[in-house]
């Protein structure tokens, strides 16, 4: 029987130890966004019944999902997004839950869609959703801790693009479009910036006579807040008016919080392709890395708590695409690159320094940083290359003078600087190196 070649699934990818260790390092980063803004954890299952996960997503999410069914019999679907799973459970635990409920969510979800570029059938997000207000505040908080993780990240400049799903609907309505061709108009226009706008006014034309009033509105819909606002307002007449000035009340609000303007523009080409949303609505875009697309969206989606039970719960949220983002950070050599999660390799001089080494290794484990020691006793310039070729930043020696006069070497790799200290000043320096 011959061996099967080993390989992966096409959209799905292994994580060598070189991108898995600056990837846990921005999941603690974005975790730490998240609870700084008072986000608590939520774990959902990776298999939710069919019947719930499918029943607002559309047709778009029917033709995504990873569907079967399971040993038991029952028709389940791999989760494809976060939202519809913490709807279910807002719905399922009424009582155990405060309102409103912030929660955080990092994990990965899949998709049957085409791989490409930035896009995989298994990846990650990061979503921090608020359920239980209708307050605009948590709109805009949702674009103020956006900024944030985009800081964490080390994404900028970017450019968060907002919209309101009310707006769109008016502009339907003017299209006189309803349903499915409503639908098929948003997948047209969401496509804007891959297939120019000759060719969404030819996918608009197939639904309505009015196609050439979407050339009009695409002309006047993208720009700064102030600009865009009345421009719209003209457009879209009395019927559009209540999404605009909610639209304005969250840019008002973002404002408040400081995000800055140069970051945020009104757009009313922004979609959305889940069909729950029902509000403010926006994408983000890292302007050095235009071919990826969306790094990070979301948008409020009132009334899909009730797709589960009669109480009509508001709900805001805000999602990172984590592996589209590190991704593209790799692509341009800007994430770090290490082969080891140590900051600190203690050398081995000879036989006699082993029990000192792991003395000291145990010291500093116990004070919190990551140390290695080689398991052998090699030439010092081999122990030095190896911890440069992995990454390892710091180096300590301690040969029979350090020992004789109870100090250690400590040596920063990258700088070439060393000192011999006293253990008290050594763990102070890498103490104070952790700090930063």
């Amino acid at each position: 029987m011959s061996r099967p070649r080993p390989r992966t699934l096409k959209g799905f990818q292994d994580y060598l130890p070189d991108r898995m260790i600056p990837r846990s390092r921005y999941i603690s980063k974005v975790r730490r966004v998240f609870e700084n803004y008072g986000f608590v954890p939520l774990e959902t299952p990776a298999l939710e019944l069919s019947e719930l996960l499918l029943h607002r997503g559309g047709d778009e999410v029917a033709k995504q999902v990873f569907r079967f069914e399971d040993a038991g019999g029952r028709d389940v679907c791999m989760r494809y997004d976060f939202t519809v799973p913490l709807a279910r459970v807002v719905a399922q635990y009424p009582r155990e839950l405060p309102r409103p409920f912030k929660r955080y969510q990092i994990g990965p979800v899949w998709r049957g869609e085409k791989p490409q570029k930035g896009r995989f059938r298994e990846f990650y997000q990061c979503d921090a959703d608020v359920v239980g207000t209708d307050s605009l505040m948590a709109d805009a908080e949702c674009l103020r801790l956006g900024v944030d993780l985009m800081g964490a990240m080390g994404v900028e400049p970017f450019r968060i693009r907002v919209n309101h799903r009310g707006i769109l609907d008016a502009l339907a309505a003017r299209l006189d479009v309803k349903g499915e061709l409503a639908g098929a108009v948003l997948r047209a226009i969401d496509k804007l910036d891959k297939i120019g706008v000759d060719a969404v006014i030819g996918e608009v034309a197939k639904v309505s006579a009015r196609a050439e009033d979407v050339r009009d509105y695409l002309s006047i819909a993208v720009g700064p807040p102030m600009e865009r606002m009345g421009a719209l307002a003209r457009f879209l007449g009395e019927g559009g008016r209540s999404p605009l000035e909610e639209l304005e009340e969250v840019v008002a609000l973002a404002l408040e919080q400081g995000v800055s303007l140069d970051s945020l523009e009104v757009d009313g080409t922004v979609a959305r392709g889940m069909g729950y949303y029902t509000g403010t609505i926006f994408e983000t875009r890292a302007e050095r890395m235009p071919e990826l697309g969306s790094v990070m969206s979301g948008g409020r989606y009132d009334g899909l708590v009730g797709t589960f039970s009669k109480e009509n719960v508001s709900g805001v949220g805000i999602s990172l695409g984590l592996d589209r983002t590190i991704d593209g950070l790799f692509a341009r050599d800007d994430g770090p690159k290490t082969l080891s999660t140590a900051q600190v390799l203690v050398t081995l001089f000879d036989a006699d320094s082993r029990r000192a080494a792991f003395d000291a290794a145990a010291r500093l484990r116990e004070a919190g940083i990551p140390v290695e020691v080689p398991y052998e006793v090699v030439a010092l310039k081999k122990q030095i290359r190896s911890a440069h070729r992995r990454g390892i930043p710091h180096i300590m020696v301690q040969g029979p003078d350090e020992r004789e006069r109870g100090t250690w070497k400590l040596k920063e790799l990258e700088s070439g600087i060393e000192r011999e200290l006293s253990w008290e000043a050594l763990l102070a320096a890498l103490e104070s190196w952790k700090e930063h």
